[in-house]
């Protein structure tokens, strides 16, 4: 689609951007990291506007907090939303939102669980968490009415999950749905160091950071840490949204091309000039997206109001 002035806005907004600054140097970025794991420890509260305007409720299950977003219940689907922030952060305004407009949009009923992060756990934590959880969801729900949607290092933990699921022979859901997703926390694709230029808000050197708080110790290629080297046997169909100035776009078009290669079912999605997690943002770009969301999963469009 043809690059809109909004998405123009946001990307030049961007630059004004501190995140690079602010984690140039290790000592600074190791103590954020320490410092995530304070805040990661403290209950995780929806904020009152997205609260009040979506219908979020929450509960304490499997060792976690889970919000839930009724929609309208115009739709048989249910949404097993894993948000992103390099497996160390909590949901951040723009995905409170994202998960609010998720279930209005879809007019499904739609979970976000805040799984456990880095450094206080480890993906194989968080792993066995969600998939408990994804257990009881098909209690009461056939898997082909079950979607998982990621972002970011979301989009991992979504794809990890779905090996998992593979792993125990549970019935796989309808759909994997990954936006901008981190599926190779190795980042060694070539390419990588150009579009480090062109993305303005991610680095290599953080992402590697954060991946390896993540894996606790392993290597950063394990399955569960990089999904892109798990299993891709068994796995749904897939699509995948992502933008040309993202620096893990090269994982990405590679993730593509080896789950083709071996029989996988996978729509690739490519927005130029698009940032890293630009779904989330209030542009048009983002709308088509969430269009595109409504069609992978079969539903119609829900009636837009102010």
């Amino acid at each position: 689609m043809t690059y809109s002035w909004a998405g123009r806005l946001f990307a030049a907004a961007s630059v004004l951007s501190v995140y690079k600054k602010i984690y140039s140097n290790e000592k600074a970025l190791s103590a954020y990291i320490d410092y995530r794991q304070k805040r990661n420890d403290e209950p995780c509260r929806a904020p009152l506007i997205f609260r009040n305007a979506y219908g979020m409720q929450k509960r304490f299950a499997h060792g976690m907090e889970i919000f839930e977003c009724k929609g309208t219940g115009g739709s048989e689907i249910t949404l097993l939303y894993l948000h992103g922030s390099g497996f160390v952060m909590q949901p951040t305004l723009f995905h409170w939102r994202f998960f609010g407009r998720l279930a209005k949009k879809t007019q499904a009923r739609t979970f976000m669980p805040i799984y456990p992060k880095a450094p206080g756990h480890r993906f194989d934590e968080a792993i066995t968490r969600l998939a408990d959880f994804y257990e009881e969801l098909l209690e009461r729900t056939k898997p082909d009415r079950i979607a998982f949607v990621g972002d970011s290092s979301g989009g991992a933990v979504v794809l990890a999950l779905a090996q998992e699921v593979v792993r125990r022979g549970l019935p796989v859901p309808r759909r994997l749905l990954l936006i901008s997703p981190m599926l190779d926390s190795t980042l060694g694709e070539p390419g990588i160091e150009a579009l480090e230029r062109k993305d303005l808000l991610q680095t290599k050197k953080v992402l590697r950071s954060f991946a390896e708080a993540w894996s606790g110790g392993e290597n950063t290629a394990h399955p569960g840490v990089s999904p892109f080297f798990g299993r891709l046997d068994s796995l749904p169909p897939i699509s995948m949204f992502i933008g040309t100035h993202d620096i893990l776009l090269p994982g990405s078009r590679a993730f593509a091309a080896k789950l083709k290669a071996e029989n996988g079912t996978i729509e690739p999605f490519e927005y130029e000039r698009m940032i890293h997690d630009f779904a989330l943002l209030p542009i048009p770009e983002a709308k088509h997206v969430m269009s595109e969301i409504r069609s992978a999963l079969g539903e119609k469009e829900a009636d837009e109001k102010p």
